[in-house]
């Protein structure tokens, strides 16, 4: 659908942190997978500058689970900031979407919301891919969920 769809998968991680959110019941909407995927579509004809990758793995529950449509949106590097949701390609060339947690001189530390661990790699302005735009949920209420609001 125009849409670039990729599925997650979770990277390594290596120094211990504090659960960056209390866990509780996943969100959910009455969306089918092929609707959200072509709501996606129709988003990033609206904005091509926009993409959609299709969410899987458990570091992120409850906020992201399998079949969520996750939204991302171009952020300069400059303008990242601490507890944003971005997406970055791991070392292995996998997309993982995680919450930034600090900046440091190499780059930030990220997080899984139900990792006890940072990841073993930073997000550099190379690695980079976006910040989570909105949701669309599949299950129950069909709704776009902007995650960052106003962070383009």
């Amino acid at each position: 659908m125009g849409a670039a769809l990729i599925c997650l998968a979770l990277s390594g991680c290596e120094t211990t942190a504090e659960p960056a959110m209390p866990r509780g019941s996943a969100p959910s909407g009455n969306l089918e997978l092929k609707d959200a995927i072509q709501m996606a579509g129709l988003l990033q004809l609206q904005d091509p500058n926009l993409s959609a990758i299709l969410g899987g793995g458990s570091s992120m529950e409850p906020l992201y689970t399998k079949n969520t449509v996750i939204v991302l949106a171009p952020i300069e590097f400059d303008q990242l900031e601490s507890d944003l949701i971005v997406a970055y390609q791991n070392e292995a060339g996998v997309i993982v979407i995680h919450r930034l947690y600090r900046r440091h001189r190499e780059g930030w530390s990220a997080i899984g919301l139900n990792n006890n661990a940072f990841d073993s790699e930073v997000v550099t302005a190379e690695n980079l891919r976006g910040v989570v735009y909105g949701v669309l949920y599949t299950g129950n209420e069909g709704v776009i969920h902007s995650i960052n609001h106003g962070s383009r």
